[in-house]
């Protein structure tokens, strides 16, 4: 895996050239490659296991929960989080996001998997979400609108979520705790 990722890295900075890490390997061998990488995130950071989803939610608690109290008073304000990739996944988990049914396993290669972290969380990755405040003339609205990796993500019907879209789907996690170890002993750990 190391030459390989050197290859990766190498492909950062020029697509177009290869270099001698990756002769090493044909496109198909990469291809395995990063899937055993999927893999190997999927079970770790991803839906391959439950915890990943409780983990993640406590980071949407914060999220809706700030939210909530901006559309709630005048005052404005930023709220802004920088973690490792690794959250980021347990974010997407817990949201339901990138879900492959039937889950992806080391039994054969999917190659039009939902969970690609080359794409997902590449070496560097950001979830962003945006509280808008419209003024409707003697009160408020809001919309959120969310990016990965500074693309828009629709997670609502639009480019936007209006504010009773993001309550449906964010109320969820306004209960969420990391105060779950009574709730992991049926899990098997490797």
């Amino acid at each position: 895996m190391t030459f390989y990722d050197l290859c990766r890295n190498y492909r950062l900075y020029s697509t177009n050239k290869r270099d001698a890490w990756c002769a090493l390997f044909t496109d198909d061998e990469l291809q395995i490659l990063e899937y055993i990488e999927d893999l190997k995130i999927y079970f770790k950071n991803g839906h391959g296991h439950p915890i990943n989803g409780l983990l993640g939610a406590s980071a949407l608690k914060d999220l809706y929960v700030n939210f909530q109290a901006a559309t709630s008073s005048d005052h404005k304000s930023f709220v802004g989080y920088f973690s490792h990739g690794t959250m980021i996944d347990m974010i997407y988990t817990a949201m339901g996001l990138y879900y492959d049914y039937p889950g992806i396993s080391g039994m054969e290669r999917i190659k039009n998997r939902k969970w690609r972290t080359s794409f997902l969380t590449p070496f560097a990755a950001n979830f962003v979400a945006v509280l808008h405040r419209c003024r409707k003339v003697s009160r408020y609205s809001y919309r959120i609108q969310f990016f990965l990796n500074e693309k828009e993500l629709h997670l609502c019907d639009g480019r936007v979520c209006s504010w009773n879209s993001f309550k449906e789907k964010f109320e969820q996690f306004a209960n969420a705790s990391i105060e779950f170890c009574d709730e992991l002993t049926d899990f098997y750990y490797v």
